[in-house]
Formats: C-alpha cells, structure tokens, sequence
C-alpha cells in the first residue's frame, strides 16, 4: 500500500499527460524503497466538472491523493508528498494562459478496517 489517486481539471487535457504521471509517482515511490511493487496501486482522474474559486476559467489543478495504512512516520508521510508533486510536475507542460496548482495530501487508513483480497489464475 499506498493507494494513489491523480485528480486533474480537464482544461489540462493538452498539458497533462496522466499516464506519464503515474508512471513517474510508481518510479518515484519504488524507487524511495519504503513499499513493495505490489503494494504500489496509482490511478488517474480527469475531472470534466471543476471550479476554483469564482473564477470560470484560466484555473486549473492536479491534486494527489494519498492513502497508506496507519503507522508511516510523520517523515515518511511528507517524502511521499513531495515525490508525488515532483511526479505530476514532470508530466505538466506549459499551460499557456492557465493558473495551475498542484497539491498532495497524505492519508492514514486504519489497517483494522483495510480489507484486501489478492486472486491469482
């Protein structure tokens, strides 16, 4: 575990490569050594319905879920944070005329109430 959930506002369309994403979050969290491939599940969601503030337009975000089971240390936690801005970063071009934000959030699950089946063929 982690489970990771890209969030992006679809006027992002043509700046945002989401597959790009995940790839450079599950390099990114692999690589720190902290969780196993298989623990590794990251996903990514265009929002077609979005708005910042009052603004109608020229805004526009990439938020990063975060979920791990309790008991990361506070450290730990905010790396994953990081990586995972510096991930979505790398897969954002230049978006002429927009106000991008890009956020993470990290979040314990209670591994008490984590349920998980593996079925293998």
């Amino acid at each position: 575990m982690p489970h990771l959930t890209i969030e992006y506002t679809e006027n992002l369309r043509d700046y945002f490569d989401p597959a790009a994403a995940v790839q450079h979050i599950n390099t990114a969290v692999l690589a720190d050594g902290e969780f196993e491939p298989e623990q590794v599940k990251t996903r990514a969601l265009s929002l077609p319905f979005y708005r910042v503030g009052h603004a109608d337009s020229g805004e526009a975000f990439v938020h990063v879920r975060i979920h791990v089971v309790h008991g990361r240390s506070l450290e730990v936690r905010q790396q994953l944070g990081k990586l995972a801005l510096a991930a979505v970063q790398k897969a954002l071009l230049p978006a002429p005329g927009l106000t991008v934000q890009l956020t993470a959030e990290v979040n314990e699950m209670q591994a008490e109430t984590y349920q998980k089946i593996v079925i293998s063929s």
